[in-house]
């Protein structure tokens, strides 16, 4: 059995421990991307090296999570980054600021297919019935090609990873594929990226 096997088993006793029943599912999802989050949140060495190759700096993990359905959806269109699971430290005061503002920032985009393209960033502020706000961010635009050309699947686990280039040190973002769910036994499946 697996690491992320037994990690999953352990998860669902653990569940029906606590809760007296059968875990939910997506309480269960959260739970096992904590887990595979909290063994690997090391840079890749190929996109280590592609960063250094750019003289890239500030290396940050944005996000890890299990793609949803609505995050593949071809209606959607977009990558949803919650702000309760992602490191905010991956934008500067200004950039928060200006996406607050409902603005859209294009970033540079690393593809784990190798493909370098630009996406957009904006934060969606969402009203929830109880009058309280969910706000999350948000890769779009061209969201949907990148699932399709990097053959992404509902429960795959990615990690999106931030750097910094140039003077200016302008905000690149970069994709990472962590555990295709067809494949989940085995976390050597990690795709990381190269720009040329």
């Amino acid at each position: 059995m697996g690491d992320t096997d037994s990690k999953i088993k352990s998860q669902k006793i653990w569940f029906q421990t606590i809760n007296g029943g059968n875990p939910s599912k997506k309480n269960l999802m959260k739970n096992i991307v904590t887990n595979v989050s909290n063994g690997r949140q090391e840079l890749p060495e190929n996109l280590k090296n592609r960063i250094k190759v750019m003289d890239g700096t500030g290396v940050v993990m944005v996000i890890q999570k299990a793609l949803t359905a609505t995050d593949i959806k071809k209606c959607q269109a977009r990558l949803s980054m919650p702000f309760g699971q992602i490191n905010m430290d991956f934008l500067r005061e200004g950039e928060r600021d200006y996406l607050r503002r409902q603005n859209e920032m294009e970033v540079p985009f690393i593809e784990p297919s190798d493909v370098f393209s630009k996406i957009v960033l904006r934060q969606w502020d969402m009203r929830k019935t109880s009058g309280k706000t969910s706000s999350m961010y948000v890769l779009r635009k061209c969201w949907h090609d990148v699932t399709l050309t990097n053959d992404l699947q509902n429960g795959d686990v990615v990690q999106v990873w931030s750097f910094r280039v140039g003077n200016e040190e302008r905000l690149c973002l970069a994709l990472v594929v962590v555990n295709r769910k067809k494949n989940q036994g085995s976390l050597k499946n990690s795709q990381a990226i190269s720009l040329m």
